[in-house]
């Protein structure tokens, strides 16, 4: 996309968003990857900012506690997008990470924001939230 300024053609460069996605249910974090966010979205083909927040509590076990959290597209783990957490005892964590998510071919494509425990555990999820954004090429 070019705008004719003084006769020149100059590139314009645009970000937009492509959703939000919010999870504030709470609950036990359990082992394995669960996903607590998602967004589906059709892009132009441009390169995407991904953007994600989580908040995490040991909520009784007196111990440290660790666990993973990532992003998928279409199914597949963002490269850079993941990060380990951990607990210490009776305290929180709130991993958040802004990321290049790629240049996804245009089409529909669908976000996801995972969590993990590394053991069972009293981890709770109080919050998350992912953003996804497309700009252009």
């Amino acid at each position: 996309m070019a705008q004719k300024i003084n006769s020149k053609q100059i590139p314009v460069k645009f970000t937009r968003l492509l959703g939000v996605s919010t999870y504030t249910s709470g609950g036990v974090i359990p082992v394995g990857f669960t996903t607590y966010c998602t967004i589906t979205a059709t892009t132009l083909g441009g390169p995407i900012l991904i953007q994600y927040n989580v908040n995490l509590n040991d909520g009784n076990s007196g111990s440290d506690r660790t666990g993973s959290v990532k992003v998928q597209l279409d199914g597949a783990d963002v490269a850079g997008s993941g990060l380990g957490w951990k607990t210490k005892a009776i305290t929180s964590a709130h991993p958040s990470l802004s990321v290049y998510g790629g240049t996804p071919a245009a089409g529909s494509h669908t976000w996801t924001l995972q969590v993990q425990a590394n053991t069972a555990s009293a981890n709770v999820i109080d919050a998350s939230s992912l953003v996804v954004f497309e700009t252009s090429a």
